[in-house]
């Protein structure tokens, strides 16, 4: 079955919920929403106090608010806003079972690699419940045409991204970031707030950096309205 949200032809969903045509060649408009599926982070204070630190440190990190950390369970791409209330259906079963477990922040990591950093995140040691979610959350996909991803989750709290490489950035930064993976601190254990659906919005005024919004909660709304 071809993907109904992106590089797509014909489906059987199309057909049978008389979603639009979608270009192969189709990429983000202010039509289509750029949409993912994660589980909301409740910071520790020991993870608000590393957030507070890296917002001193300037213009080159951004670091994340505390209202958007998250654990992506699956990125879905750029969609029409007619797949929305579909896919709310799919977070909505995907959180059948899922009772707000807590995680173990433990060290900071970085994307691509520490030397080349230019995301920050924090490992959370690996929870069952989430596994689950991660995997169910897949499986919901398929009818879509969203195919597994061919990599193993791994589950990050993001926590600030960088303007440029951190190799790139002033001594004096480089220095502050790099005493975060120097520290053996753990950061706590942090209560995941449940499984929403979230837009990412890449039209700021600072290129590369995105801002989040709550699509759909199925905890504070069972059933989806729209946005």
């Amino acid at each position: 079955m071809q993907c109904v949200v992106c590089h797509c032809g014909r489906s059987y969903l199309r057909r049978q919920f008389n979603v639009p045509p979608i270009s192969p060649t189709m990429k983000a408009t202010r039509s289509t929403r750029r949409v993912f599926v994660a589980v909301g982070v409740e910071p520790t204070a020991s993870l608000i106090a590393v957030l507070n630190q890296l917002t001193e440190i300037g213009n080159d990190v951004r670091a994340t608010l505390i209202e958007d950390l998250h654990i992506t369970l699956r990125f879905i791409s750029d969609v029409e806003p007619s797949i929305v209330p579909l896919l709310a259906d799919v977070v909505k079963d995907t959180t059948e079972g899922f009772d707000q477990p807590t995680v173990d922040l433990t060290s900071v990591d970085a994307f691509p690699t520490i030397d080349n950093a230019s995301v920050l995140w924090i490992k959370p040691q690996p929870d069952a419940q989430l596994i689950k979610a991660a995997a169910t959350l897949t499986q919901n996909l398929l009818p879509f045409g969203i195919e597994r991803d061919p990599r193993t989750f791994r589950p990050h709290v993001t926590i600030a991204r960088l303007r440029r490489p951190l190799r790139e950035l002033p001594d004096a930064t480089q220095s502050s970031i790099s005493e975060l993976f120097r520290s053996s601190a753990n950061f706590g254990q942090a209560r995941l707030t449940g499984i929403r659906m979230y837009e990412s919005d890449l039209n700021q005024p600072q290129p590369g950096f995105a801002k989040y919004a709550v699509l759909y909660d199925p905890i504070s709304e069972p059933t989806f309205v729209g946005r």
